[in-house]
């Protein structure tokens, strides 16, 4: 327990009712001024609750697992409070309220048999991004990934290490001179929002033009519109084919709510509306009352004859070519997709086996090292040549779909439809433009793969070259030392003949 020295006036008049226990310690190297004191005092706590917290997030919509739900109790509340529904639709006012009332019958219905979900928010770790930040961000998780690689070494003069702080360190100063930058840019907006503006006025007299033309527009639109009745098999089919897979509107309906309660009195809805119904794409779906002048409380059931201009083989060879050019367009955008995924994954594998080249270079010599990255580059080599493989082989799929949409834009032209035949070369041209950035990128890294390759076999042959000469000059080395020894050998043995000689004459001499 830690101990600390306080006033002990103060337990008196302000801690006496709180104290539970309390007690002068003595302390032998206290040289304070206080009386150090130990004391258990009866102190509450409180969390402040969350509701308030999560009542001012805003409202997320998920998506409904509508395998999970009771769809009996789903239906019977639809049902219920279609039934309960009062309109007008006599004025654009009821109609807006009509759809509204719709919609909130469909969201509390959903409400009352789908458990709620809790919003889950991440936080962004960074405040600002851009292209240094990002090429940054790559080198710290190379150069952390090396460190990982390596054993995790935790000496402070050891390579890895020292990588692992300075791509730290950069990545941080990259952020803090991005956002000084971007308050260098605010501040600079303000000063300029000063002074005066020298633009010329606007045209108050074109606008004027403007509206009238838009008022007359919506005049005529809303003077020849027609009311067309909706018969409920239409109805069913229409509800039928939706695509259940999007996200809910700003109402919170789903397209699963409309065709889940399909099996509903579908004859409420088209009692309660006999309009046109148009279904919506994207990122929402709801009914859209279009064409409407008057309701009408009587269920038909009739199916009109089709018009018979609309049988003629014109219509029919103009309607067909629009099928054409959409079926066309959504094939290449598809593909599009693809291909740049892969081209992003290639670059990715690409700027990886650089990576792993480069430092195969800087442990030459080093066996054991040199042997594991040697492992890891003929994998990573194995997965460039996978992606490389997959990238040329959709390639070809989109020079494919290229040609079978440019096929069907001429198509469409010389059947009539000049507008499908303009969408059909616009999304060609998109297409084109948003493939081009990722093919860049593919080609600058395939252009450094090459340059690092060669700088791989200048630099390897180089280090053997080295390697033999030192092995050269050891065998030269190892000669010269034989030789040496070899002419000692004979200088002694002729020394010792010269000195037996010698011996034996002055042996004879002495004898005679």
């Amino acid at each position: 327990m830690e101990y600390t020295a306080i006033d002990y006036i103060l337990y008196p008049d302000l801690l006496q009712d709180d104290i539970l226990y309390v007690k002068k310690l003595d302390i032998i190297n206290n040289v304070s001024d206080h009386y150090p004191i130990k004391a258990e005092i009866n102190f509450e706590f409180s969390i402040g609750s969350n509701k308030l917290k999560s009542s001012k997030r805003d409202k997320i919509y998920c998506k409904v697992n509508w395998d999970k739900l009771d769809k009996d109790k789903y239906q019977e509340s639809i049902e219920k409070g279609i039934d309960a529904l009062k309109l007008d639709l006599n004025t654009t006012d009821g109609i807006s309220d009509a759809f509204s009332n719709i919609n909130n019958i469909i969201d509390s219905a959903t409400k009352s048999v789908a458990p709620a979900h809790k919003a889950f928010r991440k936080r962004p770790k960074l405040k600002v991004m851009n292209e240094n930040i990002d090429h940054a961000i790559k080198a710290k998780k190379q150069a952390h990934a090396l460190w990982k690689f390596q054993g995790r070494p935790a000496d402070p003069c050891n390579e890895l290490v020292i990588n692992k702080k300075q791509t730290t360190y950069e990545l941080r100063k990259q952020c803090r001179n991005e956002i000084a930058q971007r308050r260098i840019n605010d501040r600079k907006e303000i000063i300029q929002a000063r002074k005066k503006s020298y633009t010329s006025k606007f045209d108050i007299q074109y606008l004027d033009t403007v509206d009238s033309g838009y008022e007359h527009i919506i005049k005529i639109c809303t003077d020849e519109r027609e009311h067309i009745p909706v018969a409920i098999k239409e109805l069913d089919e229409a509800i039928h084919k939706l695509n259940r897979n999007i996200s809910a509107d700003i109402f919170g309906v789903t397209v699963g709510n409309l065709s889940i309660s399909k099996r509903c009195k579908i004859s409420n809805f088209q009692r309660k509306f006999d309009v046109k119904t148009a279904a919506g794409a994207g990122t929402g779906i709801s009914l859209c009352l279009l064409g409407v002048k008057k309701a009408s409380c009587q269920t038909t059931d009739n199916i009109t004859a089709p018009d018979p201009s609309t049988l003629l083989s014109e219509t029919l060879v103009r309607n067909a070519s629009f099928a054409v050019v959409e079926s066309t367009t959504a094939f290449l955008s598809q593909v599009t997709v693809s291909l740049v995924e892969s081209c992003e994954q290639y670059t990715k594998a690409l700027y990886i086996l650089m990576k792993l080249m480069d430092y195969r270079l800087k442990v030459l010599g080093n066996g054991e090292s040199e042997q594991k990255i040697a492992d890891l580059i003929i994998e990573a080599r194995a997965s460039v040549n996978k992606l490389k493989s997959r990238n040329q082989e959709l390639q070809l799929l989109y020079m494919s779909a290229y040609n079978l949409v440019n096929e069907a834009s001429t198509a469409a032209y010389t059947a009539g439809s000049e507008f499908h035949s303009t969408v059909a070369t616009s999304m060609i041209q998109s297409s084109e433009v948003h493939l081009s950035k990722f093919q860049r990128d593919l080609n600058d890294a395939e252009a450094e793969m090459r340059k690092m390759e060669a700088n791989v076999i200048l630099v390897e042959s180089e280090y053997m070259e080295k390697k033999i000469k030192a092995h050269e000059n050891r065998d030269v080395e190892n000669d010269d030392l034989l030789n040496i020894e070899t002419h000692n050998g004979e200088t002694n043995s002729e020394d010792n003949f010269q000195h037996d000689g010698s011996f034996d004459s002055e042996k004879n001499e002495n004898e005679t």
